[in-house]
């Protein structure tokens, strides 16, 4: 071999034994790359590839004003594995290694929420931002004429995609799943509906509930309160649901003249009733006695928090609190809504619910 060559050379004292000991290790690795085969490695071949499918029973949800929305996949393609082979290392021409870089894409449908929907923005995947600009999509937004998707029909054929009215879906086309682990990511949408009305809101709460309109409920009063935004989803009661309203928004609702009536809360019509007229009656006295029961201070929350979905938190779950300094109280309370606020309006419904607890002791 040419090392030995050299070696020997180098050994006799010549001056050149530095450079001929350089000069013996590139002949060699010349010679040894030539005659080694090229090596070749896979990177980022998925053996197991995984994708997202729809979830059975999950509730379609129902939204007013904005709000963030987790969506279902509803429909895919199989996955498209894409090649790219690139040359690494090697010398002279002669070994080194070619490296396939695998990538995989996938074409998906996900459902939204029922509609109308006036349209969607704020995307996430898996949590971060993602850019609709950059992708092929296409979004329904749940009217009842729309029709089935042009793209999911070519693929499943005519007359076997169902066209999702009144239901609001977007679909996918050809999406790279490499900074996603080589699955469908979990997306939300920040979703705007036509209406944020608190009227709107419950007459539709009541009509599921199996209540007529106009006939069983009067929601007059409520016609200029608003909501930022609120979403349902049928997994709470419809009294519920109306409760996490009231969190937000003060308004009451009382029978009357067999109607649940329902008026805004206003503390400029507030009336004293004397203790002496407590018991007044119009003809004859009731058999039955009123009584009033008073709440000691240490049955009341010293802190009450409210959990509500922040408008100033990317529509994320947000708590505030409000304390009642001045008692040894040790006890707290929690509101759970789905209403969207502010962080400087969940804190003033707080202290106001508090407060509300407190004038109510008695």
């Amino acid at each position: 071999m040419a090392t030995l060559a050299l070696a020997i050379a180098a050994a006799n004292g010549t001056a050149f034994a530095g450079w001929m000991w350089l000069a013996a290790s590139i002949v060699d690795n010349l010679l040894i790359s030539s005659l080694t085969p090229t090596q070749k490695t896979a990177a980022g071949k998925a053996s197991d590839l995984s994708i997202q499918t729809a979830s059975v029973g999950t509730p379609i949800v129902k939204g007013y004003g904005r709000v963030r929305i987790t969506g279902n996949i509803i429909w895919g393609t199989k996955f498209t594995e894409h090649v790219h082979t690139e040359k690494v290392g090697g010398k002279g021409g002669g070994g080194g290694a070619e490296v396939d870089n695998y990538s995989y894409s996938a074409s998906f449908a996900i459902l939204i929420c029922e509609g109308p929907i006036v349209g969607i923005s704020g995307v996430k995947a898996d949590g971060n931002d993602f850019d609709l600009g950059s992708v092929d999509y296409r979004l329904y937004k749940g009217t009842e004429d729309q029709n089935p998707d042009n793209f999911m029909q070519s693929i499943e054929g005519n007359g076997n995609v169902p066209a999702y009215r009144g239901l609001a879906y977007v679909v996918f086309r050809n999406i790279n799943l490499t900074d996603y682990g080589n699955r469908i990511p979990s997306f939300s949408f920040v979703v705007e509906f036509p209406k944020n009305d608190v009227k709107t809101i419950i007459e539709e709460i009541s009509r599921d509930a199996g209540l007529v309109v106009d006939k069983d409920i009067d929601v007059s009063n409520l016609a200029d309160l608003t909501v930022r935004g609120y979403a349902r989803d049928g997994s709470r009661t419809y009294r519920e649901q109306i409760e996490e309203l009231r969190i937000a928004r003060l308004f009451d609702g009382a029978e009357r003249f067999g109607k649940v009536v329902y008026m805004q809360r206003s503390f400029d019509n507030v009336v004293a009733v004397p203790e002496g007229e407590i018991g007044a009656y119009e003809n004859e006295r009731p058999e039955e006695p009123i009584e009033t029961a008073s709440k000691h201070d240490l049955q009341l929350p010293q802190k009450l928090n409210i959990k509500y979905i922040s408008i100033d938190g990317e529509y994320q779950t947000g708590q505030q609190t409000a304390y009642r300094r001045l008692t040894s109280a040790k006890t707290e309370t929690s509101l759970d809504t789905n209403v969207v606020m502010s962080d400087s309006e969940a804190k003033e419904a707080a202290e106001l619910r508090l407060y509300e607890a407190w004038q109510a002791r008695v």
